[in-house]
């Protein structure tokens, strides 16, 4: 039985919410099924540990709670309006999106959609697609982070929301307005998705201040905290973390994956002028076994 003292935090990691008849073998490799969330944010609702993301940002404080929960998205994907939203809102969940403000006035490619839609065009087999993504996104990823600063240089690379509406995956900044009065905050994601670690202070202050002058004017409220692209140790360097710590947030949010070995980091942040918290991804593959296990 819990009998007070330091409440544990669990900050879940989300990018998309999808119907399950809607989603294709490479849409899943970043969402959820409507129905597996529904589920999901069922189980927070009862257990009564929902909680917002500033929450988490504070030093722990005695809370009556085990454990509180708050749950948040990366990128800013269109359809955390359409499926995920009503079922925060009818559950009084709050929820945060980390916002990559580039995706939402068109900017910004996001490299990995780009691979995806390549495939579905040149591969009819979804086996042999579902390998080659993994393939290439494995390729990118593992670039040296000097590399990654710069675009993808894949063939198949085509402009952001190309061919039509129904390509379009991210938010509109008028869709950020309006959700921004219904239930969602809006925090800090850069402008370009890049990765950060490769960048000097001022490659770094100008993606996190382009990102927050956007989210300021579209939301009329300043991001107070910021989450790491790709979110992976090598995503996070000191001098990233200095450049936000002197921008003023107070902590940042990582990615702490399966298997990952958050503890061994605990004497480098130690020494950071910032707290880095990490989240949990929630999977396709997500059983409500395995949710459930983590409120415990």
């Amino acid at each position: 039985m819990h009998r007070g003292g330091r409440s544990r935090v669990l900050v879940l990691l989300y990018h998309r919410v999808l119907p399950g008849r809607k989603a294709d073998d490479l849409d899943r490799f970043l969402s959820v099924s409507w129905e597996q969330f529904t589920a999901q944010m069922d189980v927070l609702a009862a257990a009564k540990c929902a909680a917002p993301l500033g929450s988490m940002a504070e030093e722990p404080s005695t809370d009556d709670r085990p454990i509180r929960v708050a749950v948040t998205f990366d990128d800013g994907y269109a359809d955390v309006l359409e499926y995920a939203l009503p079922i925060l809102q009818q559950r009084h969940i709050p929820a945060t999106v980390f916002l990559t403000t580039g995706f939402c006035d068109g900017s910004t490619a996001a490299w990995w959609e780009q691979i995806a839609q390549c495939l579905r065009v040149t591969c009819s087999s979804g086996s042999e697609r579902t390998l080659r993504y993994r393939e290439l996104v494995r390729r990118y990823q593992r670039r040296p982070p000097t590399d990654r600063k710069q675009k993808p240089e894949l063939a198949f690379s085509m402009p952001a929301n190309s061919g039509s509406d129904e390509q379009r995956k991210f938010l509109t900044p008028d869709e950020v307005r309006w959700a921004a009065g219904r239930g969602l905050t809006f925090e800090n994601h850069t402008h370009s998705h890049i990765c950060v670690a490769a960048l000097s202070e001022d490659e770094m202050s100008y993606e996190c201040g382009r990102a927050a002058s956007l989210i300021t004017a579209w939301t009329g409220r300043t991001p107070q905290v910021f989450a790491f692209p790709g979110g992976g140790w090598h995503d996070i360097s000191p001098r990233s973390l200095r450049t936000l710590a002197r921008a003023g947030y107070p902590a940042a949010f990582a990615s702490a994956s399966r298997g990952a070995r958050w503890h061994d980091w605990t004497s480098w942040l130690r020494r950071a002028h910032i707290r880095v918290l990490p989240r949990r991804p929630v999977e396709w593959t997500t059983t409500m076994e395995e949710f459930r296990s983590w409120l415990t």
